[in-house]
């Protein structure tokens, strides 16, 4: 079943051990390296369980923190009832049960991403909860007393009905705490990537992945930039010194890393920062029966690594680049001096030639490589 219809198998698979956060994620990479797309969590699509879907696979409401299966049950029910897709935040608490769906799986199913189908953004739903709650309990009370709309329900009504497409004004989140709160209920990054702003400086960095270290062989040197989470510390027997196990998350998947004690003692304070972005280099371990994992050797910031590692700074630049432009490139690379050589590589027709800028010399601050994509394109 896993070789011929793998989407299915593992539909089926993370079903099964959807109460288990690590074996979610374990299994959510395994897709990933397969080439199968996970679609998120949708209150308008999804079921209880992980489902194959034209070679996707369908979230599995169940695997939402909060949300049991007699809340899932009624969110269908009410779906289907409808016969459509919910169209507001507003029909959404109408229809469902407030008996089985209270506010903690209304925030759960806002926060992890399974109400973005329905118009507007994440805080603005969570922002107008209330008010929806408030009249969802109102309209189902009228309901059973009775009462009708069909002779009119006055000028209240009628300004209740106009709000409900109106959701409030605030500020939006930054992508990071969206992304916080959604990996907090299912237990990963889905719908984007704390990585994702820093696309154009890993391009830069040139790090590996974490889809590598299966491929790499014993003690061979890798490096990789990701998000820490998953920090285990533990106490070694015959020094009584603290080492630890982490998990670093890439674009591509996870990696458990190996920080022995003077490593975790030496690099503690950013491994342990909360969702820390950080490129770690180390020798890759392979031991028999076990995943490969990589031995700490050294950490950085992303800034810190972007001055530790790059050793020259490449502009691809084309013959007929405008004065104006030129002038602005040269502002840029003046404004960050330092000791990293900049190369100029022009291309004109079919022609290219690379030449050292010698009078140039550059800090490759984050900031700087940036604005340099951003002038070069």
């Amino acid at each position: 079943l896993k070789a011929h219809h793998p989407a299915a198998f593992l539909a089926a698979t993370l079903t099964s051990e959807m109460n288990s956060t690590d074996r979610v994620v374990t299994l959510v990479d395994e897709a990933r390296h397969l080439g199968i797309e996970l679609l998120p969590p949708d209150v308008n699509t999804c079921t209880a369980d992980f489902r194959a879907a034209d070679g996707k696979i369908r979230f599995g409401l169940g695997a939402v923190k909060n949300v049991g299966l007699g809340a899932i049950e009624a969110v269908v029910e009410a779906r289907e009832r409808l016969g459509r897709p919910f169209r507001s935040l507003y029909e959404f608490c109408e229809e469902v049960d407030p008996g089985r769906v209270n506010r903690r799986v209304l925030e759960s199913l806002i926060l992890s991403g399974a109400m973005d189908t329905i118009p507007g953004r994440r805080e603005q739903k969570l922002a107008a909860l209330d008010l929806a709650m408030g009249r969802a309990v109102r309209k189902q009370r009228d309901r059973q007393r009775g009462q009708s709309s069909l002779f009119g329900g006055g000028a209240e009504e009628s300004e209740e009905a106009a709000t409900e497409e109106v959701l409030p004004d605030v500020e939006a989140w930054e992508d990071e705490e969206r992304l916080t709160r959604e990996k907090e209920l299912i237990g990963f990054y889905l719908t984007g990537h704390p990585l994702d702003p820093h696309r154009r400086l890993l391009g830069w960095l040139k790090p590996d992945s974490a889809r590598d270290l299966s491929t790499r062989g014993d003690d061979t040197a890798l490096t990789l930039c990701g998000v820490v989470h998953a920090v285990k510390t533990v106490t070694t027997r015959a020094s009584g010194r603290v080492m630890a196990f982490l998990t670093l998350e890439d674009l591509s998947g996870t990696a458990e890393v190996i920080c022995f004690p003077d490593s975790y003692e030496e690099y503690r304070e950013k491994l342990t920062a909360a969702d820390a972005l950080l490129v770690v280099s180390g020798r890759v371990s392979v031991r028999e029966e076990e995943e490969p994992k990589l031995v700490l050797e050294k950490a950085w910031t992303l800034e810190e690594a972007c001055r530790t590692l790059i050793r020259k700074v490449r502009l691809d630049v084309s013959a007929d680049l405008s004065a104006e432009q030129a002038d602005a490139l040269l502002e840029t690379v003046r404004g960050r001096p330092g000791r990293v050589p900049v190369h100029l590589r022009v291309r004109h027709g079919g022609f290219e030639a690379e030449v050292l800028a010698t009078r140039l010399l550059v800090e490759p601050h984050p900031r700087l490589l940036k604005a340099l994509s951003a002038l070069l394109g």
